[in-house]
């Protein structure tokens, strides 16, 4: 846009320079001016002239006569705007002669009757309501700086509305970062819902599978039935060693081994 604005003050201060009609040059060299800007120049000198001389002086009687010969040749397009320049331009001179002389300096009354005259015709265009019209360009050089100026503002307009909607898309991206915390503690509350669910999930599958795993058996009659039919007794005495039989084995050896020992010794 910066860039853009540089290239439109640029394309502005070249029209400026340029006449909207296209220049026409006699054969010995010298510019025509065309019927409009002649009707300008002589708007402009007719009313310094009148201002000074007078509306009977011969020179402005001809010029006068030559503005209503252009008058029916060039439209109005133009004149009022002209008009309203020389209006302005004589009331700054009038101030600045006011300030410099007195109110009956030969100057100053010149551009009062000045400012008097060009007042006229805008005042009665303004009472009419008549706006003022603009020239239609002939001159290529001007018509294309004229079509350069039109395309760069197009072009400056089209980067203020996409410069709106990113400044749009700007303020929502920032109010999506600002609810970002919110919305990840959110998350981690739903992440550890669903481990528990996952969990809980796994322990009700196990025992699906093991109660199937059981109807089936039962189903197929592959399984056994352990029945307890006498509960287990603690034993009153004990069952070894036998110490009665291990007394008379012991006896009895002992005896052997005495009648033995007596018979050698005879």
């Amino acid at each position: 846009m910066r860039s853009l604005d540089q290239q439109i003050v640029f394309l502005q201060a070249q029209l400026a320079q340029l006449s909207k009609a296209s220049p026409v040059y006699a054969s010995t060299g010298e510019r025509i001016m065309a019927p409009a800007d002649r009707l300008k120049y002589l708007q402009a000198e007719y009313a310094r002239a009148s201002a000074r001389y007078g509306a009977d002086w011969p020179d402005v009687v001809s010029m006068k006569r030559e503005m209503d010969g252009l008058a029916t040749q060039v439209s109005a397009t133009g004149t009022d705007n002209e008009r309203q320049r020389q209006l302005q331009d004589a009331q700054t001179q009038l101030a600045t002669a006011r300030q410099r002389y007195g109110a009956e300096y030969p100057d100053v009354k010149t551009l009062e009757r000045l400012v008097a005259k060009l007042s006229e015709p805008v005042a009665n265009n303004t009472a009419a309501g008549t706006a003022p019209k603009q020239d239609e360009p002939d001159n290529p050089a001007y018509i294309q700086l004229q079509s350069q100026l039109e395309a760069a503002n197009s072009e400056r307009t089209s980067l203020l509305r996409k410069r709106d909607d990113l400044v749009d898309n700007v303020a929502k991206l920032e109010g999506r970062l600002a609810s970002a915390p919110g919305v990840e503690k959110d998350f981690m509350t739903l992440a550890r819902e669903l481990d528990s669910t996952q969990v809980k999930y796994r322990e009700v599958r196990q025992k699906q599978m093991e109660a199937q795993l059981a109807q089936n058996l039962e189903a197929e009659r592959k399984g056994e039935r352990f029945t307890l039919i006498d509960p287990p007794v603690a034993p009153e005495e004990p069952a070894s060693p036998n110490r009665h039989l291990i007394l008379v084995l012991a006896s009895c050896w002992h005896w052997h081994w005495r009648s033995a020992s007596r018979c050698c010794w005879k």
